[in-house]
């Protein structure tokens, strides 16, 4: 029991150390994509968002081996196994190196061709289009290469560190945009090289780190068959699902780009920022608890690892209830707020990626839950399927010259059957009891929707100035905090809320 204690401490003083590197993050995530749409103007935003997008639809590698990666190093610390921990590292490196000479010579042939012959740009702008492309693939090998660093991190649980860096990371973005008011020409080019920089000098620092605290990042060249196949196995079978994900965003931004214009493009990278920042509420959450989901499945412990799945799952859709109720209802006064000028389609876009996000809540400790399993294949396949079977009904859609706005709802009911999906899949693996989840999970998650949805709303129906809507978004936030506290959580839950937040209050008062 003091384990289990030690445990839950150790995921409170995380979740604290994480969501104070995120206010910060959005904060000034938000401002600097403000600032960057008033430098580059709409058109060159729209532009900057589609060169970028060929490369980010290599991230699918990117986020696949992250996963892939902190999952073994958590594993095997679970197991306490310091030897394959070590090789896991330097493996991880031989076919980190692998994998970028494979996007390398991809982006050079497929993805410089896409971007000369298949998207449209001004006539007089494909020099810079062409340079701004050939540094974002330098900028994404420096990003690459801080995986498994950034994943020994989290793996140890060092929480702290990895919020300080990167709250420095985002000043230096924030710093890439302030540097555009020295320039009149090329400032795409520019803004390109100036992150290209800032990827390059946060490598360092996650590498110096990690060499200098975790013996087993410490690289030796060594060449192991097994675990090489083993690695490689499973990070084929995550990077199916992450090839669904990539294109379910990117895609759909480069069929924006080619049956719509650049103004609905613009309109998708807002909402993409949006999203990204909201969903670093859930990402920060998540990073808390995965290291012990995995450790807990490691070590044997079902009733400890349930608990935690349990109590994650309705943790993370409490705390996004609390921010995308809102955000659906006031979104229209938020982006006025905070950009001068709004593209047509952005609020839609963003309303129904903030209810896309309710079901990635519930969704994320299943997933954690998948990886710790380990046996990705029927998993992997059945999640790419489903995610790239938004490519082809979006281009059916845009064929038939249905609004964007429907286009993006897709992934919106896709989403719900992923999630479906998740569940049959753990209850096949690991006899998920799925009637205790149904029943203390997703009931209760229903019935906080449907309280808080008409309460929101009646608030919503008073907002007449900007002044007013903030005093209502506070509001909101109340009710919905009271809500999730009495609808969403048990007994237990709430006893454990009340406990961690009174020692949060009594250390900030001594």
């Amino acid at each position: 029991m003091s384990d289990y204690s030690e445990n839950n401490k150790r995921i409170a003083k995380n979740t604290l150390f994480l969501y104070f590197r995120m206010f910060l993050l959005m904060a000034v995530s938000l401002y600097t994509v403000r600032l960057l749409l008033i430098e580059l103007g709409v058109e060159d935003y729209g532009i900057y968002n589609v060169v970028g997008g060929i490369v980010i639809l290599f991230t699918f590698l990117n986020n696949a081996v992250t996963q892939s990666t902190q999952r073994y190093l958590a594993f095997y610390l679970g197991k306490k196994d310091e030897e394959t921990l070590s090789k896991v590292f330097s493996m991880s490196i031989n076919i980190f190196l692998l994998m970028l000479l494979v996007v390398f010579i991809l982006s050079e042939t497929v993805g410089l061709w896409f971007l000369n012959y298949c998207l449209v740009f001004p006539e007089e702008r494909m020099l810079e289009v062409n340079l701004t492309y050939q540094v974002t693939i330098i900028s994404f090998m420096f990003q690459f290469m801080q995986i498994p660093h950034r994943a020994a991190i989290i793996a140890h649980e060092r929480m702290s560190f990895y919020a300080y860096l990167s709250i420095f990371e985002v000043f230096l973005k924030l710093g890439s945009v302030l540097v555009l008011v020295f320039f009149t020409k090329y400032r795409i080019l520019v803004y390109s090289i100036a992150l290209m920089l800032c990827t390059l000098f946060i490598l360092s620092f996650y590498s110096v780190y990690c060499r200098k605290h975790f013996k087993e990042c410490i690289y030796h060249k060594i060449w192991n068959q097994s675990l090489f196949k083993e690695l490689t196995k499973f990070y084929g079978w995550n990077m199916l699902e992450g090839v669904g994900q990539v294109a379910a965003t990117q895609g759909f931004n480069m069929l924006f780009n080619i049956f719509c214009s650049i103004i609905v493009n613009a309109a998708l990278a807002i909402c993409n920022q949006v999203v990204v920042a909201v969903n670093a509420f859930l990402t920060n959450f998540l990073v808390a608890f995965n290291p012990q989901i995995v450790k807990s499945y490691a070590s044997g412990d079902r009733e400890y690892f349930l608990t935690l799945v349990f109590k994650c799952s309705k943790f993370a859709f409490g705390l996004m209830t609390v921010i995308c109720i809102p955000a659906i209802f006031y979104c229209n006064q938020y982006l006025d707020f905070w950009l001068d000028e709004v593209p047509d389609y952005t609020v839609r876009f963003v309303q129904i990626m903030m209810a896309f996000l309710l079901i990635d809540a519930l969704s994320g400790p299943l997933w954690t839950s998948a990886q710790a399993i380990g046996r990705l294949k029927v998993y992997s396949t059945l999640m790419s399927v489903l995610l790239l079977l938004n490519i082809p009904i979006a281009y059916l859609l845009l064929k038939l010259d249905i609004s964007p706005v429907w286009v993006i709802a897709v992934r919106l009911f896709q989403n719900i059957a992923t999630h479906a999906t998740r569940i049959l899949y753990l209850r096949k693996m690991i006899t998920f009891p799925v009637m205790d989840y149904l029943l203390k999970v997703m009931l209760p998650a229903l019935l906080t929707l449907l309280v808080s949805i008409p309460v929101v709303y009646g608030i919503s129906l008073y907002s007449t100035s900007l002044n007013m809507t903030f005093l209502l978004t506070i509001m909101s936030v109340v009710c919905l905090l009271a809500i999730c506290y009495f609808i969403l959580l048990d007994k237990s839950e709430r006893h454990f809320v009340v406990d961690k937040t009174a020692k949060v209050f009594h250390k900030f008062r001594h």
